[in-house]
């Protein structure tokens, strides 16, 4: 986990959203959609397309930290 300051939120940690927007590791352009609405994020490593899953890790600040959901996972 970073340095900074993150919120982990057991309710929505592990969580499975659709991307919206592409997400990258680079900036907080990224955004998903989870219960209605869409949020900033930012991979934590891999990039994922607009179209893709990602799981929630944390949250920092007012942007979702994500990582990829792979086609070998099982969705929720």
């Amino acid at each position: 986990l970073p340095n900074g300051t993150f919120t982990i939120i057991a309710e929505f940690e592990d969580t499975v959203v659709d991307v919206v927007t592409a997400i990258t590791a680079d900036n907080s352009d990224g955004r998903v959609r989870m219960q209605g609405t869409t949020w900033s994020a930012r991979a934590l490593d891999e990039p994922i397309p607009a179209g893709g899953r990602a799981r929630l890790l944390y949250r920092e600040n007012l942007v979702w930290i994500v990582s990829p959901v792979t086609l070998l996972e099982k969705p929720e």
